[in-house]
């Protein structure tokens, strides 16, 4: 996310550094947060079976389970539509 930290600050109504470091602060924060949750829930549900990616793991168990698949759609689509407005900046 490092190319989006001057569009950040530029859009910030007072821009100062103590601002920008603090909503680097929260979001690394709430950033950390998700990931353990999902490490934690994933580590709860599979313990010791779990595989480097959560949704295989998922698909393991029931390969055509209904919210798992739009569960993977929805990381795709997120993917594929961020990606361009993260690089964008970096032309």
């Amino acid at each position: 996310c490092h190319p989006e930290v001057l569009p950040i600050y530029t859009e910030l109504k007072d821009p100062s550094k103590k601002k920008m470091q603090c909503i680097s602060n929260i979001s690394i924060a709430v950033m950390y947060l998700m990931y353990f949750l999902a490490a934690l829930f994933g580590y709860l549900t599979f313990y010791g079976r779990v595989e480097s990616e959560l949704l295989h793991t998922y698909s393991r168990v029931d390969p055509f389970d209904v919210l798992i698949l739009c569960v993977r759609v929805a990381v795709l689509t997120a993917v594929t539509l961020t990606v361009p407005i993260v690089l964008f900046p970096v032309r």
